[in-house]
């Protein structure tokens, strides 16, 4: 059975290393990456208005602590 590709949203001066890590992560695991880019505050804004994602990888260590004190 094939698993649905992980969402991540991701910041897009990160485009580069999560390609990298989505085709390795593949490779490894065979689960694809479906990664979203674009500028860290609208990766974090989209997280912490509820939309989905199962990575989110920021630059900023800013962003992902917010959203992790907020739940």
């Amino acid at each position: 059975m094939a698993q649905d590709p992980y969402a991540c949203n991701a910041a897009g001066s990160l485009r580069a290393v999560m390609l990298d890590l989505g085709a390795v992560f593949e490779k490894t695991e065979g689960v694809k990456l479906a990664p979203v880019f674009a500028p860290r505050a609208c990766c974090g804004s989209a997280s912490s208005a509820g939309e989905a994602a199962d990575v989110f990888a920021s630059a900023d260590m800013g962003h992902p602590q917010r959203l992790a004190a907020t739940g």
